[in-house]
């Protein structure tokens, strides 16, 4: 191999084309040098060895050993019969960074340096080389002692003996790092320049004098075909464009660089485009044309849009209740007729090119607005600023100036919006008072949030302590907590497990399930064990277990973990035997308000009733009385005993109905008291909790805490939010999530209560009847059609109303006006 001739420069420098051409014929040269003086070596040496001519062939080894001396290749002898090196020039050193000796001395040496992945292969071509008399070039990597590595081509001819055996192989090898970096180099090039072609959005193409294209992108292919050994009119779709291609190629072969803007319609689409054609020059030859189409199809579209976007901007800047104006290179060219009714001046004033706006800044402002101008001129957005204007007349107006920059006449120009904030600069006065006031209020409750965030760390500094006493923590925990193996071995259990069946925590260790419960439900308990397990997600359950007579509610949780290798499950159980029958509780107590709703609704309703049978029963009585009279004065007896009974039995229905109007009665108010609206509608929450969360209802209250306390009977404001409540959360069909909010505030001298759902509204054709007795859109869901009802009936004892908001399809929302007394 050649010497290492290149620098550390050149290590990462590819070399160009031509360099690398230049090394090629310089190898080539040095080679055949070699190679000549090689075969003249071994010549000579067998000459010499042959005839003993000793002296002769001292002097011409002593040249021979001068001339390799001098040679930046090596030159070497292997004695084949001996496997061994016999000769290495010392260009081995400089090449190899070896020791010639060591070569000499141990024959692997050069086995060893040869790269790992190269080493059968020198080996193999070795061998051949031997077998066929060599001469053929052998290019491999090896590895100097310093871990670099470089290539090598080396050329081995045998040298046979009388006999013809062979008795010593003899090689030439050179350095051909600096070209196979080159070639790597090159290759790396082509690669790029071929992804540059390709990633080319445009047409790019080359042909020769012949009018043959030799090279294409992928943009061509896919817009006219494979070019591969075609020509133009083998892919043009249409005469004109064939006349335009060839017109343009012949211009560009005759030395022209032809560019313009064409119209062309591959698969039938037309398009705009902008092509240039170039010669390909060889000096003065022409040695065929380049290429290329850019599609400007969206800039032409861009251009009419931008036309189109103009005159619409145009059209709205003059409808715009601000003032814009276009300023280009410190000159308006553009200003719309809010700046003429607001600022005095006409736009021919405006645009006029002795027209200074600056004249139209108040003083102090002058120079904050011209830094602006400054920044945009520097081609930078500025964000916008307050300034005040002085109008033809002396009148000052307060403003905010947004500017941008646009295109205009191919430069950037400044885009301006005035707005008149005058009259909010008054309100700022105003309400400068209330920030004052707000800034107070937020240092106060900053010093409340800095004393939650130090409480928070003393918390935090606590929960830090409190985790190295888990165990602890775990034994006096309320919940029974255990740790069970799949098969349903007890691995762990606290005390309060242990309690439940009266034993020690250490006896129920290793023990299994079945030994403390039933065995349906323990089977039923391990099974949830296997489960968690396998899935390796938590399971939870709530269970009644037969721990205690009678059996008891628990909220059990089952856990996956590994302890010590063995698969497990941590469970936790918690008794809510009092939670499920106080809910229990809850549901009976809501049942009994929803009998209570619908027998106060049959009391409304009978009430209705009275008043309207009253009125006829009263004429029918005055009738038959008439007439009685009338016979009366006739002398008819028996009529007069009938119509007698008549009027005695009139009489007592009216007698029946009076009563009947007076029990309806018995339910009005007559003892008023002090009601707290928060406080009754958080009860009716949590007494409607089970059916809301049911109906995938959320119930909220916003505003509440801070209303006056209402003087009325409890038992109404029960029944009002009772039933406004339930008629929400039946409107939903549980499908997905829903929301109730109940705003409150006190404004006017009355208490505004506002019950607003998303459960879907109510149809159109049913809102002229939702009060109505008895009518319902909701009797699959329990719905009476008398809440609603009844709820009129208890606003009207207090002179208040309700009114319904619809949005179908959305929600609904029931406002509720309570007046406040004295109001």
């Amino acid at each position: 191999m050649a010497a290492n001739e290149h620098t550390r420069d050149n290590e990462h420098k590819p070399p160009s084309v031509e360099a690398l051409a230049a090394e090629n014929e310089l190898l080539r040269r040095r080679t055949a040098e070699l190679e000549a003086r090689q075969v003249e070596c071994v010549a000579r040496r067998e000459v010499a060895r042959r005839t003993g001519t000793e002296g002769t062939a001292q002097a011409s080894e002593c040249h021979l050993q001068e001339m390799a001396d001098s040679i930046r290749d090596v030159f070497w002898i292997f004695d084949w019969l001996a496997q061994k090196i016999i000769y290495a020039s010392p260009a081995y050193e400089e090449i190899w960074g070896r020791p010639v000796e060591a070569l000499y001395e141990r024959y692997e040496e050069w086995a060893d340096s040869v790269h790992p992945e190269d080493r059968q292969f020198a080996h193999a071509s070795f061998a051949k080389a031997v077998e066929t008399g060599g001469g053929e070039p052998r290019e491999y990597r090896i590895v100097r002692p310093d871990g670099t590595i470089r290539w090598v081509s080396d050329r081995a001819y045998a040298v046979r003996d009388r006999s013809g055996r062979v008795c010593r192989v003899a090689g030439v090898a050179q350095d051909i790092t600096v070209r196979k970096e080159a070639e790597d180099a090159l290759r790396e090039s082509q690669v790029r320049l071929r992804a540059a072609i390709e990633s080319l959005p445009f047409d790019f193409f080359m042909l020769d004098n012949d009018g043959n294209y030799t090279m294409f992108n992928s943009v061509v292919c896919a817009r006219w075909g494979d070019c591969t050994g075609r020509r133009p009119e083998d892919l043009c779709p249409d005469e004109a464009t064939l006349a335009l291609w060839q017109s343009n190629n012949r211009r560009a072969l005759a030395g022209e660089v032809v560019k313009a803007e064409v119209q062309m319609a591959p698969h039938g689409t037309p398009g705009h485009y902008y092509n240039i054609i170039s010669p390909i020059r060889d000096g003065e030859e022409i040695l065929g044309i380049l290429g290329v189409n850019v599609d400007i199809t969206p800039l032409k579209r861009a251009e009419a849009a931008l036309r189109d976007s103009e005159e619409k901007f145009r059209n709205l800047a003059e409808q715009s209740p601000n003032m814009i104006f276009i300023n280009h290179r410190g000159r308006v060219v553009y200003a719309n007729s809010r700046c003429e009714e607001c600022m005095g001046y006409t736009k021919e004033e405006f645009c006029s090119p002795d027209f200074d706006f600056l004249t139209l800044i108040v003083p102090e402002h002058r120079d904050r607005v011209m830094e602006n101008f400054r920044l945009h001129a520097m081609g930078r957005e500025v964000p916008p600023v307050e300034y005040a204007l002085a109008t033809r007349d002396g009148r000052r107006i307060e403003a905010i100036l947004a500017t941008r920059l646009i295109p205009y006449d191919g430069q950037w120009a400044i885009l301006g919006t005035v707005t008149d904030v005058t009259s909010l600069k008054r309100a700022e006065e105003a309400l400068q008072q209330a920030k004052d006031g707000l800034e107070l209020r937020v240092k106060e409750r900053t010093a409340a949030l800095e004393a939650e965030v130090d409480r928070c760390r003393r918390m935090e500094l606590n929960l830090r302590e409190s985790e190295q006493k888990y165990r602890t923590l775990v034994e006096s925990a309320a919940d029974a907590i255990a740790t069970v193996a799949q098969d349903g071995q007890i691995l762990f259990v606290n005390d309060v497990l242990a309690r439940w069946f009266g034993v020690s925590a250490e006896g129920m260790v290793d023990k299994r399930v079945q030994d403390f419960f039933p065995q349906p439900f323990a089977d039923e308990q391990v099974a949830l064990i296997r489960h968690a397990i396998g899935t390796g997600r938590a399971v939870k359950v709530t269970a009644l277990a037969p721990v205690a007579e009678p059996h008891r509610w628990f909220n059990v949780m089952f856990e996956p973990l590994t302890m010590g290798g063995t698969p497990a499950a941590l469970v936790v159980a918690r008794d809510i035997d009092d939670l499920v029958r106080a809910r229990q509780q809850v549901e009976d107590y809501r049942e009994q308000m929803a009998r209570a709703d619908r027998l106060a609704s049959l009391g409304t309703m009978s009430a209705m009733v009275a008043h309207e049978l009253t009125q006829p029963l009263t004429v029918l009585r005055l009738s038959v009385q008439n007439a009685l009279e009338a016979v009366r004065t006739d002398g008819a007896h028996t009529v007069v005993e009938d119509l007698q009974g008549c009027v005695e039995e009139v009489t007592a229905m009216t007698g029946i109905v009076e009563r009947f109007r007076g029990f309806a009665r018995s339910s009005s108010p007559h003892h008023l008291f002090e009601v707290d609206l928060s406080a009754m509608a958080d009860q009716m929450i949590r007494l409607t909790a089970e059916a809301a969360r049911s109906a995938q209802v959320e119930v909220s209250v916003q505003g509440l805490e801070a209303l006056p306390r209402f003087r009325a009977r409890a038992k109404d404001m029960e029944q009002l939010f009772f039933a406004l409540l339930m008629n929400a959360i039946q409107a939903s069909d549980g499908s997905v999530s829903r929301s109730v909010v109940v705003h409150g505030q006190a404004r006017d001298g009355q208490i505004e209560l506002r019950f607003e759902d998303t459960c879907g509204g109510v149809a159109p054709e049913s809102v002229e009847r939702i009060f109505q007795p008895f009518f319902t859109t909701k009797a699959h869901a329990g719905g009476t059609g008398l809440g609603l009802c009844v709820v009129e009936h208890i606003l009207d004892r207090y002179d208040g109303k309700i009114e319904l908001i619809n949005r179908p399809g959305q929600g609904a929302t029931f406002k509720v006006t309570l007046p406040l007394p004295g109001s």
